[in-house]
């Protein structure tokens, strides 16, 4: 069972899931909800720049990793973290402890 310090969690987090929503044309629009506003420890560690490789060469996107008490209505696809008016797309959902209290989720920079 991991142990949690919860007197770090004091950076305010927003977790969005996209919907599709009708607009007052009949077309479909995608737009981010917010699930809940809370607050989370949020660490940048040695892994948090990866690599992808495009057609034009290297390129380099960071990762944070946030830990958060758990909550329901994240999907692990079309789910973002806003953090610092910063979305993260969900990339990693991990529980941290059998009791399922907290949970880190891995969240990549959306560009």
């Amino acid at each position: 069972m991991a142990t949690v310090d919860f007197s770090t969690f004091k950076y305010k987090i927003e977790i969005q899931n996209q919907t599709v929503e009708i607009d007052e044309y009949g077309i479909p629009q995608q737009v981010w909800k917010i699930v809940r506003k809370t607050r989370a420890s949020v660490k940048t560690n040695s892994n948090s720049k990866s690599e992808k490789t495009k057609s034009d060469g290297t390129h380099y996107f960071s990762r944070k990793e946030f830990t958060i008490r758990k909550l329901g209505g994240i999907k692990d696809t079309g789910s973002r973290i806003l953090y610092n008016n910063k979305p993260y797309n969900i990339i990693l959902m991990e529980d941290l402890d059998e009791d399922g209290v907290y949970v880190m989720i891995m969240g990549e920079l959306q560009e």
